[in-house]
């Protein structure tokens, strides 16, 4: 009799034992795939945007399709990037077919048969399998998908050189002669001549930053589409006030390192954490930036699990920081 109990008391001894090494390595792996699905969720969200930089703008390799910029961790003395990407939701652009002088809030003219000098601001109604309606055809996807986006675009000027900037329109006017894009009394920050290089592109931006406040360990990783001028600068002061998509949690640092090349033909690259470059200085003053110079772009994530889980999974510092590298096909049209 004691001899079974003795061999009965052993047996749910083991029992137990497995059980419990079950137990330890299933928490184990529950935590290690929590871990491995947010750094996975970073990478499958935001790696096929830096795949599309400049989507619809390589016509002009100086187009700012991509901008980074760093930005201080509340509480800290560590800088997390803020990317921006910038892709054309309509193939075709428009001409400024008026010169903008700036301080000004007067609409753009983006057509004008009336001066034969200006080159390309006349347009035709005659696109193929299109029945024409009296709008010029460029206009008219353009008031189509204005309609479509809720009755108001943003739109981006640019003078093919350095002056830019992000605008709303709101209607198009037309009169068989001149064209006119209401612009909602945006405020022009630059003069833009009707030169001939200069166009207007409707686009889509998407902003990707760290959220983490003063005091806290971790934060959120965060996306939000179509952002003020001052988030793309870096300044997240009021980002509270935006809409904005948590994307990741738990995460203690984002960082972006870009890779320049200035000619395929040579070994010679930069890194820069700065695009485009300025006062990281990490381009010779020899060397001109465009975006059409990117090698790479590299993402560095930092996740900081809970301390309770971070022990369950075993997992060691190096297994919580996600390196990928990314390659903008679109340079490759230059």
């Amino acid at each position: 009799m004691l001899a079974s109990i003795a061999i009965s008391g052993l047996v749910v001894g083991v029992a137990f034992s497995g059980f419990d090494v079950y137990r330890q390595s299933f928490v184990r792996d529950q935590s290690r795939s929590s871990v491995n699905q947010s750094l996975t969720g970073v990478s499958s969200l935001i790696g096929p945007d830096i795949l599309q930089i400049g989507q619809g703008l390589t016509d002009d390799p100086n187009f700012e399709a991509v901008s980074v910029v760093q930005t201080n961790i509340p509480g800290t003395n560590d800088k997390s990037s803020v990317i921006t990407i910038t892709k054309a939701l309509v193939s075709a652009s428009l001409p400024i077919c008026a010169d903008i002088d700036a301080g000004t809030t007067d609409d753009i003219t983006v057509m004008d048969t009336t001066d034969p000098d200006l080159g390309g601001c006349s347009f035709v109604d005659n696109l193929p399998r299109n029945t024409p309606d009296g709008w010029p055809d460029i206009l008219k996807i353009f008031r189509d998908n204005r309609v479509k986006s809720g009755g108001s675009a943003r739109a981006y000027i640019y003078d093919g050189s350095e002056n830019y900037e992000i605008f709303d329109y709101t209607d198009e006017t037309y009169d068989s002669s001149k064209a006119f894009m209401e612009t909602n009394t945006h405020t022009w920050q630059h003069d833009y001549s009707k030169n001939g290089t200069g166009r207007i592109h409707i686009v889509e931006q998407r902003t990707y930053f760290l959220h983490r406040k003063d005091g806290e360990d971790t934060g959120a990783l965060k996306l939000i589409v179509d952002p003020p001028q001052e988030i793309v600068d870096g300044d997240l002061s009021n980002v509270d006030d935006y809409d904005t998509l948590t994307l990741a949690e738990n995460i203690a640092n984002f960082e972006v390192v870009v890779s320049l090349i200035e000619d395929v033909t040579e070994d010679t690259t930069y890194e820069c954490r700065v695009i485009p470059p300025g006062d990281d200085e990490c381009l010779p003053d020899e060397v001109s930036y465009s975006w059409a110079n990117i090698q790479y772009i590299e993402m560095i994530t930092t996740l900081a699990p809970e301390e309770e889980e971070l022990r369950r999974s075993s997992l060691t510092e190096e297994d919580l920081v996600l390196t990928e590298r990314f390659f903008p096909r679109n340079v490759f049209s230059f």
